[in-house]
């Protein structure tokens, strides 16, 4: 993953099933040989990481990228309607996560992967009404996860750091490191 390969990978199949996807009612569609589910968040998300990595000149990306806006343009209800399914299961999950996190001990918590969930959180919103944002719920998340963290480097590769801000992105900036009570 250290040159954007599995996301470029994935972009690419999310791409290819994202009609059929749109059409469905499932949020979390299985994609073959590929650990993540293709979801808007996770799609939109290996679209920055691979721009990232990549630049917009990689024939595979343009494709991918063509794709995504014309199933976007086409399906715009029903893209919003995922894209909003999707905001409420992550915050469930954030949720869940900070719960389990303020629980367990330094060793306990896989925190790349609780950032990465609050990436794809960050990404929806741009994706959804603001008056279903939530944003009272998220920020008090977002206050128990500052309790949980300390700042540290960027959390994922360094190639990816510009696509990713700390103003906006301040969590991938940080460590699990959780103080005592």
């Amino acid at each position: 993953m250290q040159d954007g390969a599995d996301d470029l990978r994935f972009l690419s199949a999310g791409a290819d099933a994202l009609a059929f996807y749109l059409e469905s009612d499932v949020l979390f569609w299985p994609l073959q040989s590929e650990s993540q589910p293709l979801t808007i968040g996770n799609l939109l998300l290996a679209q920055k990481r691979v721009a990232a990595f990549l630049g917009g000149t990689d024939p595979h990306v343009l494709k991918a990228d063509d794709q995504i806006s014309q199933a976007r343009d086409k399906r715009r209800a029903a893209w919003k309607r995922k894209a909003t399914s999707e905001f409420h299961a992550r915050m469930t999950q954030y949720k869940s996560a900070l719960m389990d996190a303020g629980e367990e001990e330094n060793t306990g918590v896989n925190y790349p992967v609780l950032a990465r969930l609050r990436v794809i959180l960050e990404i929806l919103r741009d994706e959804i009404d603001s008056e279903i944002h939530s944003d009272n719920q998220l920020t008090s998340f977002d206050v128990q996860l500052r309790k949980l963290i300390v700042d540290s480097d960027f959390v994922w590769q360094p190639q990816l750091q510009d696509a990713f801000p700390a103003a906006k992105y301040w969590f991938l900036y940080a460590k699990y490191a959780r103080r005592s009570a």
